[in-house]
């Protein structure tokens, strides 16, 4: 699997550490959109759901220990709780259902960083520049078919920012 790292802001991402780190193991940075509290929803709300189990236990168990109370919660939220999104399966039982085999990580890697340099080239303004670099693993994630978009989109904004 080609490990993508999510940041919570570009200044993080700018650690010189991280960066080597990055490129050691080949691991594509994906820094959230700044303004977009949608986009990291879904892991807000898996710590959330954490957090909240790990709670209900330590009033049950106040001897065990933290580290054994989050692994249990961790369990139940990946291995025993069906979820209605997933059609009544759990996490475990989708990713096991619907592994695909992915790109060379290398490969994978490259086609990100020509990308994110012909979206620099053509950024027409600072968030566009900002932007770069989740786009450029959105666009080759959707190249390769590994992201989907599902709803009704409009790359109209003007338009859409009208009042009816």
């Amino acid at each position: 699997m080609t490990p993508t790292a999510s940041l919570d802001s570009a200044g993080t991402a700018s650690l010189a550490f991280l960066e080597e780190l990055f490129d050691r193991y080949q691991v594509v940075e994906l820094t959230g959109p700044r303004h977009f509290p949608q986009y990291n929803g879904k892991k807000e709300r898996s710590f959330r759901d954490v957090r909240a189990y790990e709670r209900a236990m330590h009033k049950q168990y106040p001897w065990m220990p933290l580290a054994e109370r989050i692994k249990a919660a961790i369990k139940d939220l990946n291995d025993d709780r069906p979820r209605p999104v997933l059609s009544g399966c759990t996490a475990a039982e989708v990713y096991e259902r619907d592994r695909i085999v992915l790109p060379d990580r290398a490969q994978f890697k490259k086609e990100v960083e020509q990308t994110k340099r012909t979206l620099l080239a053509q950024a027409a303004s600072r968030e566009e520049k900002d932007s770069a670099g989740r786009r450029a693993v959105e666009t080759v994630l959707l190249r390769y078919g590994f992201l989907e978009f599902r709803g009704t989109m409009s790359t109209d904004f003007q338009a859409a920012s009208q009042k009816k």
